[in-house]
């Protein structure tokens, strides 16, 4: 009798919060979503996010949402002054159990703690001259799981579409693709995979077509605000070139990884390139281009100074170049505040490339090592076999002031490479 009360009682509460469950969670849905455009628009000011019209309901909600750009200052006349060129009317489906008739990432029953799904759609009228790029006002489906755990999964399913520009010969063709992103709670983890099924880009001097599937798949993890290590890798089954009075050029299989790890305090990358063959119009085939490369003991604090002072170094030499060209234009009442202007612009570049130098310094003294591993290429007259590696050696600990000069004197160069005879006779 007390089994039976025990297995009654649990299903009327297993009950009630199935029932509850969605109404709470759709409480919690609009919030974070809300939440979410709200740090979208803050991050990216010239980017437009509105949720325009917002419908909760027990078990589903519904949200129509807009995002575009500002408009540019000096845009055509054509162009109307409404910011907003996308509008994705989305349902919101409340869990634990989530159910979609139709779903972009193709699972119709799931449990998280909501889903969202819609379909993007060009807004034509807000933005009358997209209409002549784009071919098509349906863009694609997009579905967002919400996990319990607060990761979620977006998928971007984009339907094929024309893009052109008849003012500038450009024209690119999208057989269809789909995009994913997976993300745990605090977004220190990122995994995204981009499949197209078909691209053709054409121009004025280029023609290239990827009219095979092609796949990228990257995944990463944070190590801090500047520093992301995981791997990164690309396919390309067959790649064709036509550039104007060339020879057409033809790259099949290609295969492109990218992959870095923290030991301790020191990164080690990896870069590899695989090409099957290589072929120039109807001449002799290239094959087997192999390419494998390693950076290895680099200090994480040198490689994060050297990737800030990088940034830091690009906008010094963008603003005195600004500098520059406002010489030859300003009259003579503006020439003495901007020639002032110029010299502390300058001052601030030889400063920034000083912290650069030392940045690479601290680099090569912890032991940095770069090296090619293997290099080989199959040409008509033979293949072509090499490898390659500098190693810089660890200062000493009673001279820690050493310079870049002396880190360079104190590498250790290795160098071989077999050319094949008639290779060498053609070049010759």
């Amino acid at each position: 009798m007390h089994k039976f009360a025990w297995i009654g009682s649990s299903l009327i509460l297993l009950f009630i919060l199935m029932v509850l469950s969605p109404l709470c969670i759709g409480f919690y849905a609009k919030n974070k979503l809300t939440t979410a455009v709200g740090k979208l628009q803050a991050r990216n000011p010239m980017l437009v996010v509105r949720i325009t019209d917002y419908q909760r309901h027990w078990f589903t909600s519904t949200a129509t949402i807009q995002l575009g750009l500002h408009p540019i200052k000096a845009a055509p006349a054509t162009v109307s002054s409404t910011p907003l060129a996308v509008t994705v009317n989305t349902e919101i489906v409340h869990g634990p159990i989530l159910w979609q008739k139709s779903s972009a990432q193709g699972f119709p029953l799931d449990f998280g703690l909501a889903y969202v799904s819609g379909l993007l759609q060009l807004n034509k009228d807000s933005v009358p001259l997209t209409a002549q790029w784009i071919n098509r006002s349906d863009l694609g489906l997009i579905g967002l799981k919400f996990n319990f755990l607060g990761g979620m999964h977006l998928v971007l399913q984009w339907l094929p579409f024309v893009f052109s520009d008849p003012a500038q010969g450009l024209k690119l063709s999208v057989q269809g693709a789909v995009t994913q992103w997976w993300t745990n709670a605090d977004v220190s983890r990122v995994r995204f995979e981009q499949n197209n099924q078909g691209v053709v880009l054409q121009s004025p001097t280029l023609e290239a077509r990827f009219e095979q599937p092609t796949v990228l798949k990257v995944e990463q993890h944070k190590v801090n605000d500047k520093v992301w290590i995981g791997n990164v890798d690309m396919n390309i089954p067959l790649l064709q070139m036509q550039g104007a009075k060339q020879l057409p050029l033809r790259f099949d299989a290609i295969h492109l990884s990218y992959d870095t790890e923290l030991n301790d305090r020191f990164l080690n990358t990896k870069t590899n390139i695989h090409i099957d063959n290589v072929k120039r119009g109807d001449e002799d085939t290239y094959r087997g281009l192999i390419i494998e490369a390693s950076a290895d003991h680099l200090d994480l604090s040198a490689v994060q100074a050297i990737l800030q002072l990088s940034q830091q170094l690009n906008a010094a030499l963008s603003e005195m170049n600004a500098l520059i060209a406002k010489r030859g234009q300003s009259s003579d009442a503006q020439s003495s505040a901007i020639e002032a202007a110029y010299i502390d612009s300058s001052k601030q570049v030889f400063l920034v490339q000083q912290q650069f130098f030392l940045a690479v310094t601290q680099l090569l003294k912890e032991g940095a090592q770069f090296s090619i591993k293997q290099f080989h290429l199959g040409t008509p007259q033979g293949d072509l076999d090499g490898a390659f590696s500098v190693a810089f050696a660890k200062a000493p600990a009673d001279k820690p002031l050493l310079g870049l000069v002396q880190a360079v004197n104190n590498a250790a160069i290795q160098m071989n490479f077999a050319l094949p005879k008639l290779l060498m006779q053609t070049v010759l």
